[in-house]
């Protein structure tokens, strides 16, 4: 089945290129698709240097935002592909081919409507990797930096611990939005990224959209 991946730009067409002249050279990625967010530079013409058969430029009408821009891209998949999966990375995402390979694998169980890898800032595992669906009251908790403090590593903390990172794979609810992989027959059922966030809710909204259509 074939693998599309989304990339948005906004006035970063050196890392948008250098994301894209790595990326297709992966036997496992069958199209890119560059989502320019309307940048004030001159992106769109640099970008139109490595437009080829296997990788294609959208340019959004406006900025709306990350999940409207995404939105463009992922419009397109539903219009040209019937199955198969999305991969949406932001253009500083840095990802082995064999990486991937893997977290597409796991699409494969029928059960599962997304999926991720494990993302490395400076050597380190970002805190966020993936996490549970929060409540309305843990999110509200998490925005005040003492009571964030005081429940994390707790029951109330919605994002997995360092004990987790051992484990080949792990369920969760919510995956963060600089990368991830979505079954083509999920999105069709679930519907683009809500745009009316800015910044944050995105990953939640999503997350909480996959679980109700009843996959992991």
């Amino acid at each position: 089945m074939p693998n599309i991946c989304i990339v948005l730009n906004y006035n970063d067409a050196e890392e948008t290129i250098r994301f894209c002249t790595y990326a297709s050279q992966y036997k496992c990625i069958d199209k890119i698709v560059i989502v320019d967010n309307k940048s004030s530079d001159d992106s769109t013409s640099l970008l139109q240097n490595i437009v080829s058969d296997k990788i294609i430029l959208l340019c959004a009408e406006s900025n709306k935002g990350y999940s409207a821009g995404n939105n463009v891209g992922l419009k397109y998949v539903l219009e040209h592909y019937t199955e198969g999966n999305v991969i949406v990375s932001n253009p500083d995402v840095d990802v082995e081919e064999s990486a991937l390979k893997d977290i597409l694998s796991l699409l494969e169980n029928e059960h599962i409507g997304m999926s991720t890898g494990l993302i490395y800032t400076n050597d380190k595992v970002v805190s966020n990797y993936a996490w549970r669906l929060p409540t309305a009251g843990e999110l509200l908790a998490h925005n005040f930096f003492s009571l964030h403090k005081l429940l994390k590593n707790t029951k109330h903390d919605f994002y997995f611990g360092q004990s987790e990172l051992n484990k080949n794979a792990i369920e969760c609810d919510c995956v963060p939005g600089c990368f991830f992989c979505l079954r083509i027959d999920v999105l069709r059922k679930i519907g683009l990224l809500d745009e009316g966030t800015f910044l944050f809710g995105e990953e939640n909204l999503l997350g909480w959209k996959v679980n109700n259509a009843g996959y992991n």
